[in-house]
């Protein structure tokens, strides 16, 4: 059994739940960017070694490199056999390195930050002990700034998402055992939302994708690190999500249940420093989704569900009076006027007068823009 110290889940907003007896129907598993370029060793520039070693020394200290450096003998060996090839050009020899490259920029357990591997072997591993029914990997394809700028367009043409990524860690860590289990594939199990870049996104574009996510007869649950939960319950809220009462299965806590120690080091805010930083970091976005002075960093996207009553539970709030007072201003911004919206019944516009329905959609969907959104 793992042992590695887990982070405090004892308030009420992270209660941790891991019964088999009483399984969800499906749960919204949650990666964590940017992916990670697969560098050779002569790529590396010496600030990136001494990024690297600095990590390699004490990751509770030391952020996590934004990029994986292929040294394993078995994956350089491929391409030496490929070098090793008199009978083809150094063009072709290039051609199939590039294409050996491609097929590592597509394994999870390279390309995925420590957090989105971890949540994907918890995600596995709750399919495979029958603690959900199905997994929903929400996840884009996330660059960092340095694999903007440097990783040619080539290979960024096809580059995974983090969704398509776990879902690659799940199925070679645990097919094989799920299908012994149930006699099915592991992959009719997983669903995955590939568009988003931020947590709410993850949410808007979800809940449009999978409509069991609003169902009212379905027990939802999240799996991602601790220290999003307290986030995500309010998140689930806002989007419109009922949630089961035991909710959370923060990753750490999951796989303290995994047999095979090996593959699932348990990683938190004591042993990482990212993980650290962003326990650090929450109070920030949780301080955006609580006050109204905020509610242009979220309003947009809420937007972007096509359900009404979502929209319609949102703009429920300018009935109040700090948030009508913070609404009067910000949809002035876009034009709309905040006496208005408040009498508005946003469903049954939908119906009656989907020209009016879409314009106020649009209007509110212009939050989205970084010169519009206001954060803490």
């Amino acid at each position: 059994m793992i042992t590695a110290q887990a982070a405090d889940t004892t308030d009420d907003e992270s209660i941790i739940h891991t019964k088999e007896d009483t399984p969800f129907d499906t749960v919204l598993v949650f990666g964590e960017g940017p992916i990670k370029p697969i560098l050779l060793p002569e790529e590396l520039t010496p600030q990136q070694f001494r990024q690297l070693d600095l990590y390699n020394s004490d990751s509770a200290v030391y952020p996590e490199p934004d990029f994986w450096l292929m040294q394993q003998p078995r994956n350089l060996a491929q391409l030496k056999k490929i070098d090793d090839q008199k009978e083809l050009s150094s063009e072709e020899k290039a051609q199939q390195k590039k294409e050996v490259l491609k097929e590592w920029q597509h394994k999870g357990w390279y390309a995925l930050k420590r957090m989105g591997r971890q949540n994907a072997m918890a995600a596995g591993l709750a399919l495979y002990k029958g603690i959900t029914k199905e997994v929903i990997l929400t996840g884009g394809r996330t660059l960092s700034s340095w694999t903007k700028n440097h990783i040619p367009q080539e290979i960024l043409e096809t580059w995974p998402s983090e969704a398509e990524l776990m879902a690659e860690v799940i199925v070679s860590s645990y097919g094989s055992l799920y299908e012994k289990r149930y006699g099915k594939k592991i992959e009719n199990a997983i669903k995955i939302e590939t568009a988003s870049t931020n947590t709410l996104e993850n949410f808007s574009y979800s809940v449009n994708l999978y409509p069991q996510l609003h169902a009212q007869d379905k027990n939802i649950g999240f799996i991602s690190a601790g220290h999003h939960m307290k986030r995500l319950r309010l998140l689930a809220h806002i989007f419109g999500i009922n949630i089961a009462n035991h909710y959370a299965l923060a990753s750490q806590h999951v796989l303290k249940d995994a047999e095979d120690e090996a593959s699932c080091e348990i990683i938190d805010e004591y042993n990482c420093h990212d993980t650290k930083e962003q326990y650090q970091r929450e109070a920030r976005w949780i301080k955006a989704l609580n006050s109204p002075e905020y509610l242009t960093y979220w309003l947009g996207y809420v937007a972007e569900v096509k359900k009404a009553y979502v929209l319609q539970k949102a703009l429920n709030k300018l009935r109040e009076k700090a948030w009508k007072e913070a609404g009067a201003a910000a949809l002035s911004q876009v034009k709309l006027n905040v006496e208005e919206i408040v009498k508005i019944d946003v469903e049954t516009l939908a119906k009656t007068d989907p020209q009016k329905y879409l314009y106020l959609v649009s209007a509110l969907q212009q939050f989205k823009k970084p010169s519009l959104r206001i954060l803490p």
